[in-house]
């Protein structure tokens, strides 16, 4: 009867385990956040019948806790799960003093080689000595004949001796380089914890190779999307890449994973709000549920500016601007001017960057706001002139810089369009796998994922203000631009192969997504005010002006082109003063604002000329309006 009692209370509380051999897992997926990951481990195990420990080890040491998921098959009961830090300083101990045994006893070795080489080096140097005797002295023939093949059997055997030793030496060298190896992995290994899972599980039958599903939020992770927006006339569409600059320094590498890239929030509170009494007049404050949603960002998510020579104050393109202690950068563009998109998890005041140029001393800035301008010193005796050399369109043309950079202007074939994801849409993010297995190492870096290439259709238009700005700007607008998935985030902007800087992609508009493509050279205006005439009335205190303008273009591009050109009337406030006679041939007049528009389609190399006119009646002594 005891017996029986005890068999039964043993079978009970007796749990089979497995904590003695440790199960490792191997991390399957990853979906990237823009602030944070969560990775997903797939292990296999066998199951006894009855309630089993399983340990799984090597997990990443900053997981959350909170946010551990264990999901098997339905035939297995999770009991309990439970997260730990493992220390890998204790363990590794052992090993470490293997190794620094080891090395003290080839240590003793060498040192006994060298000794032994020592000498072997004197036995040479007294052979060679007594071989100068031998020869000096007037010993018989039969004797010298004896003395030189002792010696030269000696010499022979010490040079062996010494070649054997040295080889020996070596051996033991690189033996101790192994162990100093070791050693190095292991200490690295001791800075970096690591986690520990014993999940309890039961089970009515033995399964053999149950598979565990293990998935956590690490913070130590995000991505930035990214495009590059291509046009190579305007008589195609446009060419538009998708990219995402990852990273990630949680402590384990991604190596061959699933990789998944969502625009979703996972730190917002999982719990829904619940309604407070409002009294009129007074604001309901909700402040718990919104701050329940876990952020590092300060609010600084960008930094823009201008980059400058000192001296000149004109702005120098290709300067590289990083984020110091990371490998996030950008460059300013052809008038020095940059942003810089900051990841979630460094977005705080106080930041500093890195600015550095050819020919230009280093200049590190903290940074406080979304705004930094900066000017660069040249270290003018630390280069000598550099002349590049350029052809094209037939003829040479020649460029000398001081203590600056010449940019290269580089043309490249477009690849047709791809698409290495597959997309998803819920109901307030998007997801984009990738559909081949991506590896990215737990080093900081910002490393680019290639996600799709399309042919846009898009509607070019040129714009100019030549009484601001006699340079032509290209814009390209797209329409339905719903249908592309699209997200916010940066842009490079390439014209005919030529880079034109960064801009930002804000989706916060209505019908049509509208690119800046920047100036093209291409389309020359020109703007000039005719001769002006004044009249002053007899007997009157008044005055009449007749004002003209000319405004003159010319498309030197291969192709038609359509171009927006806007100038304006003035207008006025006061009674005394009248506008009138405003003539603009082809162009419409808004007559509130004084706004005059042409629209035109230019064909390859036609030149056109726009005028327009108008005549202001006003007191006399009254200044001229200026422009």
């Amino acid at each position: 009867m005891i017996k029986t009692l005890f068999l039964f209370l043993h079978g009970l509380w007796f749990i089979p385990t497995l904590f003695n051999q440790p199960i490792s897992s191997k991390i399957e997926a990853v979906t990237v956040y823009p602030d944070g990951a969560q990775i997903t481990r797939k292990a296999k195990v066998d199951l006894p019948v009855g309630k089993t420990e399983i340990l799984f080890s090597g997990l990443g040491a900053t997981l959350d806790a909170k946010s551990l998921q264990m999901s098997v098959d339905m035939r297995v009961k999770v009991l309990e799960v439970n997260h730990r830090l493992k220390d890998v300083k204790k363990e590794n101990q052992e090993e470490i003093k293997k190794h620094e045994d080891q090395k003290t006893a080839i240590d003793t070795k060498i040192k006994n080689f060298r000794a032994m080489l020592t000498v072997y080096k004197r036995e040479e140097e007294l052979l060679i000595k007594n071989q100068t005797i031998g020869t000096t002295s007037t010993a018989k023939v039969e004797e010298l004949k004896l003395l030189v093949d002792f010696q030269r059997q000696r010499m022979t055997d010490a040079l062996n001796k010494q070649l054997e030793i040295e080889r020996s030496i070596q051996a033991l060298e690189n033996e101790k380089k192994k162990h100093n190896q070791e050693l190095t992995e292991l200490t690295e290994k001791q800075t970096a914890n690591t986690s520990e899972v014993l999940v309890t599980v039961e089970t009515k039958e033995a399964l053999p190779d149950v598979t565990f599903n293990i998935s956590y939020y690490v913070k130590e992770a995000g991505w930035i999307p990214t495009y590059d927006v291509r046009v190579e006339n305007v008589l195609k569409p446009l060419k538009l890449a998708y990219k995402a600059y990852v990273y990630q320094y949680s402590g384990e590498d991604w190596r061959a994973v699933k990789l998944r890239f969502s625009t979703a929030n996972p730190k917002k509170n999982a719990t829904p709000p619940e309604l407070q009494k409002w009294f009129w007049g007074e604001a309901n404050d909700y402040s718990s549920y919104y701050n329940a949603v876990e952020s590092n960002s300060t609010g600084l998510t960008e930094v823009k500016g201008s980059v400058k020579d000192f001296a000149t104050q004109n702005g120098l393109p290709a300067v590289s601007i990083s984020l110091a202690g990371t490998n996030f950068g950008t460059a300013t563009d052809a008038n020095g001017n940059y942003r810089l998109a900051i990841p979630l998890n460094l977005q705080k005041k106080g930041i500093e960057l890195v600015y550095s140029y050819i020919g230009y001393k280093t200049q590190r800035q903290i940074v406080y706001g979304n705004k930094l301008d900066v000017l660069l010193q040249a270290e003018y005796n630390e280069l000598n002139e550099v002349v590049v050399a350029g052809y094209g369109y037939g003829r040479q043309q020649k460029q000398t810089i001081i203590g600056g950079m010449a940019t290269v202007e580089r043309k490249s074939n477009y690849a047709p369009a791809i698409t290495n994801i597959e997309e998803s849409e819920a109901p307030t993010s998007l997801s984009f796998d990738v559909l081949s297995p991506t590896t990215i190492p737990s080093d900081g870096e910002t490393h680019t994922i290639d996600l799709k290439e399309e042919d846009i259709p898009a509607l070019y238009e040129y714009r100019v203000i030549p009484k601001i700005d006699t340079d032509v700007f290209l814009q390209a607008k797209v329409v339905d631009w719903e249908k592309y998935n699209l997200v916010d985030g940066e842009v490079n902007l390439y014209l005919e192969g030529t880079y034109m800087g960064k801009s930002d992609l804000s989706l916060k508009q209505n019908d049509t997504l509208t690119f800046a493509l920047g100036r093209d050279k291409n389309v020359i205006v020109t703007r000039k005010k005719q001769k002006e005439l004044q009249k002053k009335q007899f007997l009157s205190n008044s005055k009449i002006d007749h004002i003209s303008y000319e405004i003159e273009l010319k498309n030197t591009k291969k192709y038609p082109i359509n171009i927006l050109v806007e100038d304006q009337f003035p207008v006025t406030r006061l009674k005394e003063i009248e506008i009138y006679d405003k003539l603009a041939p082809e162009a419409g007049v808004d007559n509130d604002s004084g706004k005059i528009t042409w629209r035109l389609n230019l064909v390859a190399m036609q030149q056109k000329k726009l005028t327009f006119q108008y005549s202001v009646k006003s007191p006399k002594g009254t200044n001229n309006s200026t422009e």
